[in-house]
């Protein structure tokens, strides 16, 4: 019975995360063959360049470089996938970026899931509150909306779920190092993608603290040291201080 039961809830949850795609590649071409959003020629035309000149310093620091870095190599696989090195028709560059940023949406709704099925008491844990979770991401209009589009929101959202996740496994779980560096790369990704995510971090910061009765002891930790620097490490990576 269990095994029938895991197995439905599994082929439930991949029809919803299937499902949340698909809704939103709907949308990857509208407004062809403009490009309606204001942020998407900051990010396409950017990264065009940086794959031209081969300068992976973008010049552009309103927001992080982990977007930017993401749709150059967007942009070098299609143009090493061209017969030619002519340039590239602008609807396939923002038709392929959209498409990975629902590609992350639907990472989201799983994510989504992990996170209720963590959070959910071990005494009544089952595939309900993970599949009612994934369903309200995956149907949710407002994350709908900006899944279509290459803009930091969406992929910024996928790490900040990560590392709720890696909060809560802090907290209910025996941490071992990966916890705490896996914590780490999810929000300086986060950070990396835009910079008010850096709020992310609270929540890793205090399950490391619950787990210690003492702030001495907390603080003594090795742990959240490697996750504070490494986390830092990352976000001045994307940051890129030398525009």
């Amino acid at each position: 019975v269990y095994v029938v039961t895991v197995t439905i809830a599994a082929g439930l949850l991949a029809v919803v995360v299937g499902g949340s795609f698909l809704l939103r590649a709907r949308g990857a071409t509208f407004g062809f063959p403009l490009a309606v959003h204001p942020d998407e020629p900051a990010v396409v035309e950017r990264a065009v360049e940086m794959v031209r000149s081969g300068d992976p310093n973008p010049h552009f620091f309103n927001y992080p470089s982990m977007l930017l870095y993401l749709e150059a190599a967007v942009v070098a696989a299609l143009r090493g996938a061209e017969a030619t090195d002519g340039d590239l028709p602008r609807t396939d560059l923002y038709l392929w970026g959209r498409l990975l940023t629902a590609l992350m949406a639907a990472g989201t709704v799983m994510a989504t899931a992990w996170l209720a099925y963590l959070l959910t008491s071990a005494r009544f844990r089952g595939p309900l509150a993970p599949l009612a979770a994934a369903l309200l991401v995956a149907t949710s209009s407002l994350h709908v909306a900006h899944s279509f589009l290459i803009t930091v929101d969406v992929p910024m959202t996928l790490w900040v779920v990560l590392a709720a996740i890696m909060a809560v496994r802090i907290t209910r779980d025996t941490p071992g190092w990966g916890v705490y560096v896996a914590a780490a790369v999810f929000v300086g990704l986060a950070v990396g993608t835009r910079y008010t995510a850096v709020l992310c971090a609270v929540p890793v910061l205090i399950a490391h603290g619950v787990r210690h009765t003492r702030p001495g002891a907390a603080l003594a930790s090795p742990k959240v040291w490697v996750f504070a620097l490494l986390a830092v490490l990352l976000w001045l990576v994307w940051r890129n201080p030398n525009p």
